[in-house]
């Protein structure tokens, strides 16, 4: 289904290729995102655990609380940093361990969603629940 199908806003003339490498005005938004990243000063490292096996596949921020939630499928955990880097708490108990994490989000009422693609499913951590 190579055919074209006319724009609704009628104009009816075919997309162009334009040259990559040929000058273009930026858009609002590109100048605002060049401007916010490309401030080095801001830049802030948050050192892991330093083991052969860690492996971050997947980060969340919780809002509320400023934490950094970092998904470690090397060594089956997930580790809770405040936004200074310390870390607060990990993940790691025996689910976790068999339960190879690859992804990490966290609901509004602060529970802590994590997937695997390994076992086909998610896990939750309630606040004040189980793992917790």
């Amino acid at each position: 289904s190579d055919a074209y199908v006319p724009r609704e806003d009628g104009d009816d003339e075919a997309p162009q290729l334009v040259d990559a490498e040929q000058p273009r005005d930026l858009t609002k938004d590109e100048v605002m995102l060049i401007e916010r990243y490309s401030n080095k000063s801001g830049i802030k490292v948050i050192e892991l655990q330093a083991k052969p096996e860690t492996q971050p596949v997947d980060v969340c921020v919780q809002k509320e609380l400023n934490y950094i939630h970092v998904c470690d499928v090397g060594r089956s955990v997930v580790e809770i940093f405040d936004s200074n880097g310390t870390l607060n708490h990990v993940i790691d108990d025996a689910h976790m361990t068999a339960f190879c994490p690859t992804s990490v989000s966290v609901g509004q009422d602060g529970t802590i969603i994590v997937g695997s693609h390994f076992m086909h499913r998610l896990q939750e951590y309630v606040v004040g629940g189980s793992g917790l």
